[in-house]
């Protein structure tokens, strides 16, 4: 029990870890495609939300949520409106492959084998998580005064978090068909 708790609390680690360097390279690569301080035209972390869940399941969500601790940009805010922000960060992604999951055409594909990702089932995951996320980041923003939650920030999240997690899942997904390839 102790040794499954430590695995689950090191892949939340990684997952925190890995989300905070892809944030930092975001903000460096695609400083020019943000629209605020927390909307970004091209969000390549958010590729990390579907596939930190995919992959570590619970563990990913609570590492997506430490990760959105680390790395949002605005302080100091108060407990519930950081919780509510860092939940909008981690938990879309779960919800959205739970509803894909139910799907008996996808379930297969949304196993943790990210090799045999369809381009179509990219393309579902992408959309759904960043409509749930974009809609969930548009409430929580409501707790926090340093932000603003227009329709244009709303936008901008969906457009950046699509087109971020469909390049970066496209990508790993032809990687590790590559790699798997290697293998046989």
């Amino acid at each position: 029990m102790l040794t499954r708790a430590r695995s689950q609390l090191i892949y939340a680690l990684i997952v925190a870890f890995v989300w905070s360097l892809v944030y930092m390279f975001n903000e460096a690569v695609f400083a020019a495609a943000q629209l605020n301080v927390v909307a970004n035209l091209i969000f390549l972390p958010a590729m990390i939300r579907p596939l930190a869940v995919l992959v570590f399941g619970g563990a990913g969500v609570a590492g997506l949520f430490l990760g959105a601790i680390i790395t949002f940009p605005l302080s100091p805010l108060t407990l519930p409106a950081l919780i509510a922000v860092c939940a909008a960060s981690s938990f879309p992604a779960w919800l959205a492959l739970s509803l894909l999951r139910k799907r008996p055409s996808l379930a297969s594909q949304l196993s943790g084998e990210l090799a045999g990702l369809q381009l179509s089932t990219i393309f579902q995951i992408a959309i759904l998580t960043a409509a749930l996320s974009a809609t969930s980041h548009y409430f929580a923003f409501w707790y926090t005064p340093q932000t603003t939650h227009s329709f244009e920030q709303l936008a901008a999240m969906f457009i950046g978090d699509a087109l971020g997690s469909m390049l970066m899942l496209w990508f790993i997904s032809i990687v590790l068909r590559g790699l798997k390839g290697r293998g046989d």
